[in-house]
């Protein structure tokens, strides 16, 4: 194979790589935002963003919404339902 081909093959698995990695922090951040009352900032490093600044960019750009926001939603929708779902 010509090595101009591999390097572009190499540079594209990387990519997904990295893409799919960053799709599982954030999902696991997004479910942690969602069910506890931990601060984002735990959360941010804890999911392995080394900067609380990068993760509500990526956090906004993947759920279209801030950390804050949604856990603001979530706390509106268990208090209109009447239970307490932030632990």
């Amino acid at each position: 194979m010509e090595a101009g081909l591999l390097l572009r093959i190499a540079t594209a698995f990387r990519a997904v790589t990295v893409a799919f990695v960053t799709d599982a922090r954030l999902a696991h951040a997004h479910q942690l935002v969602a069910n506890t009352t931990r601060p984002i900032a735990d959360i941010a490093f804890a999911s392995g963003f080394g900067s609380l600044t990068r993760f509500n960019a990526a956090f906004q750009a993947r759920f279209a919404r801030a950390p804050r926001e949604l856990r603001g939603a979530v706390a509106v929708h268990a208090k209109d339902r009447g239970t307490d779902c932030l632990r």
